[in-house]
């Protein structure tokens, strides 16, 4: 426990790999609910740049599927990895055509890396969405640290979710036509 508590305080540095990412939730499984609390707040302002790494996003996962405090959960990785979900105006080029989106201007709910979090709540390690290489990381072991049924948790956790998505969907047409226009986004629409 006092080796995982010392690797996590370095979770931003380490979470751009996939050894990191990897090697993170599995000491998310042994630290207690402080030192869980602890890592959570610490990531404030990190959320979205996390949950949009190529690794970054298993440990994202890892959190949503193993930290109990979901009103933390909720208020702080939810919350911004959601914030940014509003359909943007498409920016132009000098001449005025249409500039292909940046990274940045692709809403969380339907960007290659950062839907899966989401995604995982609606459909939890399902090898229809996930790769293999996704569903090896010790996310479906359980933990012994934790003690709220998972069940309860992806209920708690999808109903902070599901209202963000539902306006996301329904704020202007743009919304859902992201949704069903990228194969990612589909994933969390249906």
């Amino acid at each position: 426990e006092m080796f995982a508590l010392h690797v996590v305080e370095k979770a931003p540095v380490m979470v751009h790999t996939r050894d990191g990412a990897e090697l993170l939730v599995a000491c998310v499984r042994v630290i207690d609910a402080k030192a869980r609390k602890k890592l959570v707040k610490s990531l404030k302002g990190m959320v979205q740049k996390i949950a949009r790494n190529e690794h970054g996003h298993v440990f994202i996962m890892g959190l949503l599927t193993l930290v109990d405090d979901t009103v933390l959960l909720a208020s702080s990785i939810l919350t911004e990895l959601i914030s940014e979900n509003t359909p943007r105006a498409v920016k132009l080029t000098a001449t005025g055509e249409p500039r292909p989106p940046d990274d940045d201007d692709i809403p969380a709910f339907a960007h290659v890396y950062a839907h899966r979090p989401i995604l995982n709540l609606f459909a939890p390690l399902s090898s229809h969405y996930f790769t293999p290489k996704e569903l090896y990381v010790p996310l479906s072991i359980p933990s012994s640290r934790s003690f709220k049924d998972p069940d309860v948790r992806r209920a708690e956790l999808l109903a902070a979710v599901v209202p963000p998505f539902a306006r996301w969907c329904g704020a202007a047409p743009e919304g859902l036509g992201i949704a069903a226009g990228t194969p990612f986004g589909q994933g969390v629409a249906w």
